[in-house]
């Protein structure tokens, strides 16, 4: 007996840890470009433009960098940098703040911090009602039928992710 195919990216998150300039995500069970587009799609729904890409990932802001430059710390901007990689059978996504609030004076850093603060919140929320939920690894019965990779056992109902080999 065997159930519906696995979903093509069936995305866990391994880890989420939030850095002093941002945040960073490991992921199992899927792809970079999927990681890469989920992570583009915070950033549209959020209102962040994409600014280009560098040579190492895609640079992503909102606010305009003249009212910035004019008003200091009383104007918003805000520029994060997205790197996705592969990392082994992970994928790893850093998005890191490009700004220091520095130009803003004592009122541009507080409100770089608090940014940095509620962008990580907001990042992290986003991810969980995109479907990917934090990774609980199962070990199948062995009569359990597997997926043709090896990832997913059926148990009955639905596909779980498979205990990944030690080491």
């Amino acid at each position: 007996m065997t159930g519906p195919s696995p979903p093509p990216t069936a995305a866990r998150l391994v880890s989420a840890v939030r850095t002093t300039k941002g945040v960073e995500l490991k992921f199992a069970y899927t792809t970079p470009e999927f990681i890469g587009h989920l992570i583009g799609g915070f950033f549209v729904a959020h209102g962040y433009k994409h600014e280009g890409d560098g040579l190492s990932g895609s640079v992503f802001g909102k606010g305009s960098v003249a009212a910035r430059l004019l008003a200091g710390g009383f104007a918003t901007r805000e520029k994060f940098g997205l790197i996705v990689s592969s990392e082994g059978p992970l994928v790893s996504a850093s998005v890191t703040s490009l700004m220091s609030g520095v130009y803003g004076g004592a009122i541009g850093i507080v409100r770089e911090k608090s940014a940095r603060e509620r962008f990580a919140s907001e990042l992290f929320a986003y991810v969980y009602s995109c479907g990917v939920v934090p990774l609980q690894y199962v070990v199948p019965p062995p009569s359990a039928p597997l997926s043709p990779d090896g990832h997913y056992w059926w148990d009955g109902a639905a596909w779980q992710p498979v205990t990944p080999p030690a080491g």
